[in-house]
Order: C-alpha cells, then structure tokens, then sequence
C-alpha cells in the first residue's frame, strides 16, 4: 500500500476517477429525487387512481421514444398531466359537471390527446382486474368523463392535425 507520493499520472487518474464517480453519484440522485417526485406528484389519493397512474407509468414504458424514456422530468411531466386527467374525470364523474383542471404547462395537443387514451385504457385495465380498488363512482361515468376529455381536446384541434368535432 502506497502512502502518497505517487507518479503525477497516477494523481490524474485518481482526479479523473473522481470526477467521475461525482458526475456518476449526482445522476443517480438527480433520477432517484425525479422518481420519488413522479410518485408523490402523480398520484391521486384514492387507491384506484394509485392503480391507473401505476398503470400509465407501466404503459409509457412501451409507447416513449428512448429519449424520453431515459429524461425523468419528460416522464414526471407527463404522469402529472396523466393524473390531473384522471383526478378531473373523477371529480366529473361523480359531479355530473366539469370540474376545473389543475393549471399545469400545456402539453402540445397530438402528445395531451395520445396521453387522454392511455389514461383511458389504463383506467379500463384497472377496472377489469379481479382485484380492482373501486373507483369511488360507476365505472361507465368515469369512462364517459375520461371520454368527454378526449373529445374535447380533438374539439380545440385547430392547428390542422385533426378535423375538428363538429
């Protein structure tokens, strides 16, 4: 075991080695913090809601292209969009009316329609397993809410993507 003194290239691994492991440790904490705020942000309190927005994160899995799959505040972003949906179309739901959206950045419209449909196959995945938590209304309101969501974002479709509802 050396004491000090070594070669000066060996002190320039040994800075080189760790910087390294510096860059290394912040990245690993900068996508553990994004996660646990992903989860703490994205989930409603009701364990039915907890079992969609697990769903739509087990889904955009699939359906994200590598780069965003590997940006967590892409994805924390978009969970946070997914569950203000699924919160809004609960609270219709059982209100009969719309409740208002909690303000976030607007997703730009093909990503926000894309992301409605995977809140409402995940939400029907959930509710189609035998141990589905209840969703606290009758299911066919709240796919009519998370329906009525779609259909009013195809509705504001003014940027020639899609033909307007009419």
């Amino acid at each position: 075991m050396r004491t000090g003194g070594g070669t000066e290239r060996d002190r320039d691994l040994a800075v080189l080695a760790g910087e390294w492991f510096v860059e290394t440790l912040n990245e690993g904490l900068a996508r553990s913090a994004a996660a646990a705020r992903r989860r703490s942000e994205a989930s409603p309190g009701t364990p039915f809601a907890r079992a969609v927005l697990a769903a739509v994160d087990e889904s955009l899995t699939a359906v994200l292209d590598p780069a965003e799959l590997h940006d967590p505040e892409a994805r924390s972003t978009l969970l946070r969009h997914a569950g203000d949906m699924l919160r809004k179309a609960l609270a219709d739901g059982r209100t009969g009316r719309p409740a208002p959206a909690v303000v976030l950045p607007a997703l730009p419209r093909p990503q926000a329609v894309a992301l409605n449909g995977l809140v409402v196959a995940s939400a029907a995945r959930v509710m189609l397993r035998d141990d589905a938590p209840s969703p606290g209304i009758e299911p066919a309101r709240l796919m009519k809410a998370l329906g009525l969501g779609t259909r009013s974002l195809l509705r504001r479709a003014h940027d020639g993507w899609v033909t307007p509802a009419p």
